[in-house]
This record gives C-alpha cells, structure tokens and sequence, in this order.
C-alpha cells in the first residue's frame, strides 16, 4: 500500500521446479538502495545469516527435525530474538516446494532440505534467509549458490 524506502529490507522468496519435476526453493533479504540499512537490520540480518551458517554445520543423517530447528532458534534465542522466529527452520524439498515428508521421522541420507531462519520484528521488518541441502553420508551440501550480503556489524 505503499513505495517502499531506502534501506528497508526486501524479503526475496522464489524457486522454480527444474525440468526433472524437481523444485528449488530460495530466500534472500535484500535492502533498498540508497540509504545504509538501519544499526538493528544489519544486526538482525547477521544474526539470522550466523543461524543459517550454524545449522548447516550442524546437519547430518539420523538428527531430528527438532534437534535441527532447535539449533538455529537457539542461537537467535541467546541473540535476543527467540519470540521473533515464528516458523520452522525448513521442510522437505522435493517434486512440491513443500514436499511431503514424516517430520517425526529422522533426518535421512538423501533428503534435499531446507535452512531457512528468520526474525521479524513488527512494524518494523524482518530478515530470513533460505538455502537449499542435500543431506549426505558424513554431513550436507549445500545446493544453493546465491551469494549473501555483506552487512558490517552496526
């Protein structure tokens, strides 16, 4: 309802469904141009982006959704922003964007996932930031290849 303004955050959420039946699916936050974003931004987008990075590392066959989600909401609760990750860290990838999958089930070799945190403050903003992976044997790959921002700590 209205035009956006500079520095604002701008959150980005496609994908696209490759010529197997296969989808993709990718978040990225982005700023309008023309003013630096606001001290609380960069701060809320380094801290989403450090949450992605951390549950990456973390992922491996056998862990449970919940111990997945459970290590990014974690960190953004000791950040400060626990009450403002409202949604799960990722779901199933597959021939849907939200491919069906027994969450209760653990995390198994060969399931194309997504990591996906995010904080939003309201009336203010949000940040998230959304990746696509392939669990492995020993660990995941990342599939996505979009670059991230850059945001010097405030």
């Amino acid at each position: 309802s209205r035009k956006l303004k500079a520095g604002e955050p701008v959150v980005m959420d496609f994908g696209l469904t490759l010529p197997s039946g296969y989808s993709s699916d990718l978040t990225r936050t982005v700023f309008v141009p023309g003013k630096k974003p606001s001290p609380t931004m960069i701060k809320i987008y380094n801290i989403v982006l450090e949450a992605n990075k951390i549950a990456f590392k973390g992922l491996k066959p056998g862990l449970s959704w919940k111990e997945y989600d459970g290590i990014a909401r974690e960190y953004i609760r000791k950040s400060g922003y626990g009450n403002n990750f409202g949604h799960d860290l990722g779901h199933s990838l597959g021939l849907d964007t939200h491919d069906p999958y027994d969450y209760k089930r653990p995390i198994r070799e060969g399931a194309v996932i997504t990591d996906e945190p995010g904080i939003y403050l309201a009336g203010f903003g949000g940040v998230r930031i959304e990746d696509d992976i392939l669990i492995t044997k020993t660990g995941a790959k990342k599939l996505t290849k979009a670059p991230y921002l850059d945001l010097k700590k405030p």
